[in-house]
């Protein structure tokens, strides 16, 4: 089990490789992924920028110099987290988008993040990661935060008879996803509901 790990681990490593001839500012690679990753273009391109934006995130210190300035630090580094996750989740890197979430959805940044959650959790009904949003939706106080998120989960992925509390919320939502299912070549839910 070990082998094959590392040995997926080496080719996503060999699959980013070949763009290692850029020689942005390490900062732009995350502008770079957000608009590969915004376009539906360039896949390879786009999870290379978010790969060593990652790399430029994690070798950042926030300073604890002015509160303003460290909240502002904090803010922009998890956006840039929220980033590669979205590139990570969309290269089908399940796991090393699951390893960067907490810096963007963990319970002290749900409100300031509810955008961003909101567009990963999307992602992950897009990509069918039914086991990781149930465990997400697990938390109480997450899935209240995120009910219509939670109920759109549930329907498709549990039992599509659930009760649905605002359904001017929910089929715009469904709707939404499908839309998206499309954008990202995956199945929508509509003609292949297959999970």
């Amino acid at each position: 089990m070990t082998t094959d790990v590392n040995q997926e681990n080496n080719m996503k490593k060999t699959e980013l490789k070949k763009f290692d001839n850029f020689d942005d500012d390490p900062e732009e690679y995350l502008r770079y992924a957000w608009i590969a990753f915004t376009v539906h273009m360039d896949k390879p391109r786009g999870l290379w920028y978010a790969y060593n934006g990652k790399k430029f995130l994690d070798a950042q210190q926030i300073h604890f110099e002015n509160e303003t300035l460290f909240m502002r630090e904090l803010y922009r580094k998890s956006l840039g987290y929220h980033i590669v996750a979205m590139l990570y989740l969309w290269n089908n890197w399940f796991d090393e988008a699951i390893e960067v979430e907490e810096h963007f959805i963990a319970n002290t940044y749900w409100h300031p993040f509810r955008e961003q959650i909101e567009q990963y959790l999307e992602l992950l009904i897009v990509k069918r990661r039914s086991i990781h949003l149930g465990q997400l939706f697990d938390n109480p106080e997450f899935q209240y935060m995120f009910l219509t998120y939670f109920e759109v989960y549930h329907s498709l992925f549990l039992d599509d008879t659930i009760t649905i509390t605002k359904m001017n919320e929910f089929v715009p939502l469904i709707n939404k996803i499908n839309q998206l299912c499309r954008g990202y070549n995956e199945p929508d839910f509509t003609s292949n509901p297959a999970l």
